[in-house]
């Protein structure tokens, strides 16, 4: 959906009021909460440096780092609600990142995800750090889903990792089938921070990082943007590597697309802003990820055997 269509969408959903007060009444508080964080940010969707329908904020405070995306996915709600539920499609999603070499998962009543990350080039998981998190689904109805992957300890003592995804159709007051078929979602990554974690991303922000930019800008020179860096500017480019995972995982089902196929999309998709997001070659990533797949899928019947 082009930028320009979504102008016209955000213009008619404020004119026609869709937030009110009486609207929210029917829903519930996480709900009604979700809506009206939408509302806040429905003035941006159509006009950003995105092309996309979402909004991006971060925030750096008391250790705490966190990126928060809102926006609107061209997919409906049941189709979102199929992948967004099941461990499964969420190791797909994690996989794309660069930087993640493998992703398991445990089946039962309560799932477990291990993440398996190192460096932007191949490593096997045994040289990876691992990270398990919790897979729980919040909140799963008709018309609202809350899920979350929450792990309680991280590597360099890091702590409080979270992934967390909630979802709501998109109202269907209007008229076009287009515009009425598709989900809000808002999506949270966040963790905090360690004295070691802080002093290590220090250095590798005034050294192998020291030219990454985030998103958000903070000022201009000469007529051109000064975007923010730091670890606010590491968390931004991470939440959005998520989104464009999430969305690439969505856009895959129409076409039945298999995951070394999303892999190449998800790369094409982060190089749109290549500022901020661009790390190896497409061929470097590719040769990647078809070994680090191989490892995940070796390390997944391990589990799948116990």
């Amino acid at each position: 959906m082009t930028q320009y269509l979504w102008k016209i969408i955000v213009t008619m959903l404020l004119t026609c009021n869709l937030l009110n007060a009486q609207s929210l009444s029917q829903f519930d508080s996480e709900k009604a909460s979700l809506l009206e964080q939408f509302e806040v940010v429905l003035s941006k969707l159509g006009d950003n440096t995105f092309g996309v329908p979402i909004v991006l904020t971060s925030f750096e405070q008391g250790g705490q780092l966190k990126g928060e995306i809102m926006g609107v996915l061209e997919h409906d709600f049941e189709t979102s609600r199929q992948v967004f539920t099941q461990p499964r499609d969420w190791c797909n999603i994690l996989m794309m990142h660069l930087n993640t070499k493998a992703c398991t998962y445990e089946k039962g009543t309560n799932p477990i995800i291990h993440l398996y990350s190192g460096r932007k080039i191949y490593k096997t998981p045994e040289q990876a750090t691992k990270l398990s998190m919790k897979f729980s689904i919040l909140a799963d109805g008709p018309d609202y889903l809350s899920v979350g992957l929450f792990s309680d300890d991280g590597p360099w003592k890091t702590s409080d990792y979270r992934i967390e995804l909630a979802a709501i159709p998109l109202p269907r007051a209007l008229s076009d089938e287009t515009l009425s078929n598709g989900t809000i979602i808002r999506l949270i990554f966040s963790y905090r921070t360690s004295w070691s974690s802080r002093n290590l991303g220090k250095i590798y922000l005034a050294t192998l990082a020291r030219k990454k930019v985030g998103f958000t800008i903070v000022g201009n020179k000469n007529n051109m943007p000064i975007y923010i860096k730091g670890l606010q500017g590491l968390i931004e480019r991470n939440t959005i590597r998520y989104y464009l995972a999430i969305k690439t995982r969505l856009d895959s089902i129409p076409n039945e697309q298999d995951i070394e196929q999303q892999f190449s999309k998800w790369f094409d998709a982060t190089e749109k802003y290549s500022r901020q997001l661009h790390e190896v070659e497409k061929m470097e990533y590719l040769k990647a990820k078809r070994q680090e797949l191989e490892n995940q899928r070796r390390e997944q019947k391990k589990l799948d055997a116990m």
